[in-house]
C-alpha cells in the first residue's frame, strides 16, 4: 500500500481552519445582530425604566456625570437609539467634547431607523443635530496661531437648561407674525367699514324718500342698498377666509404643542348696521 504523505494532511487540516473560524463568526454575528433586532422591538424591560428615570432625576439637578452613567445602563439593558443623545447633551454639558461629537454622531446615524420620529421630525432633528456636530468639530480643531492671554476677567457663564430628550419641533410663530393674517384682517375690516357706510347712506335716502317721494331718492337708495350688499358679501367672504387659514394655522400648531384650538366667525346686524366678528381660542 502507498504511504500517506504528512505533508499532504497538514495542508488539509490548515485549509479547514479558516473555513470554520469563517463560519463562527459568521454565525456569532447573526447571532448578535439578530438578539439586538429583537431587543429593539420588544418592550423596555423594568431595569430600562428605572435607569431612566433616575438618569433623568440627575439630568435636572445637573449631575451630569451619574446621568451619563445612568443612561449608559439604560441602553445596556435596552438599546434605544435615543439615548445617544441624552449622553451626548450631558458630555457637552460637562466640557467632554469629544464624548458628545462621537455620540452625536451616533444619535445622527440612528436617526433614519427611529420609527417613533415621523419625517418632519427627523428632519428637524437632524438639522439640529448636525449643527452641534459642527459647532464641536471646530471647537476640536487644532488653534493655527496661539492664544494671547489678556487681563480681562472672563464672561459669566451662561446656564442653558436643555430637555434630556430630544426636543421637539419646533412650532410655528403665532397670527402676528403673519403678513397674511393682517392683509386679510384690514381687508375684512375696511368691508365692513364700507358696509356700514353704504348702508347708512341707503337708510338716509331711503328715508328722504319715504318722506318726499322724490325719485332721485328712491335711485340713491336703491344704489346704495346694492353697495351694502357687495360689500357685506366681501366682508364674509374675506372673513371666512381668514378664519378658515387661521384654523388649519392653529390645527398645524396644536398638533406639536397637543393642545385644541378651534376659530368661529359670526356675523350679525343691530340698530347701528350689521357687523362681522372673528373669534379663535387656542
Amino acid at each position: 500500500m502507498p504511504k500517506k504523505s504528512l505533508g499532504t494532511t497538514s495542508c488539509n487540516r490548515a485549509g479547514g481552519i479558516p473555513l470554520l473560524a469563517f463560519l463562527a463568526i459568521f454565525s456569532l454575528s447573526f447571532w448578535l445582530s439578530s438578539g439586538i433586532a429583537q431587543a429593539r422591538g420588544r418592550k423596555p424591560p423594568a431595569a430600562y425604566d428605572s435607569h431612566l428615570k433616575a438618569a433623568r432625576k440627575h439630568y435636572s439637578e445637573k449631575e451630569y456625570d451619574k446621568a451619563i452613567e445612568r443612561f449608559e445602563k439604560a441602553y445596556k439593558a435596552y438599546p434605544d437609539p435615543k439615548l445617544f443623545f441624552n449622553i451626548a447633551q450631558s458630555h457637552r454639558l460637562l466640557g467632554h467634547d469629544r464624548e458628545a461629537l462621537e455620540n452625536y454622531r451616533k444619535f445622527l446615524a440612528a436617526i433614519p431607523s427611529i420609527s417613533e420620529f415621523d419625517e418632519e421630525k427627523k428632519q428637524n432633528l437632524t438639522t439640529e443635530v448636525g449643527k452641534k456636530i459642527r459647532a464641536l468639530e471646530e471647537s476640536l480643531k487644532p488653534a493655527e496661531e496661539p492664544v494671547v492671554a489678556t487681563s480681562e476677567p472672563d464672561p459669566p457663564a451662561v446656564t442653558v437648561k436643555e430637555p434630556a430628550v430630544p426636543s421637539a419641533p419646533v412650532a410655528p410663530a403665532g397670527l402676528s407674525s403673519r403678513w397674511w393674517f393682517w392683509t386679510g384682517t384690514g381687508v375684512t375690516a375696511a368691508l365692513v367699514m364700507g358696509t356700514v357706510w353704504a348702508g347708512l347712506k341707503a337708510k338716509g335716502y331711503n328715508d328722504d324718500w319715504e318722506a318726499d317721494r322724490i325719485v332721485r331718492d328712491h335711485d340713491q337708495a336703491v344704489k346704495y342698498q346694492n353697495l351694502t350688499d357687495l360689500f357685506l358679501l366681501g366682508a364674509v367672504t374675506a372673513g371666512v377666509g381668514v378664519a378658515v387659514t387661521s384654523y388649519l394655522f392653529h390645527r398645524k400648531a396644536s398638533r406639536i404643542r397637543g393642545t385644541t384650538s378651534s376659530v368661529s366667525l359670526l356675523p350679525g346686524c343691530g340698530h347701528q348696521g350689521c357687523t362681522l366678528t372673528l373669534s379663535w381660542e387656542f
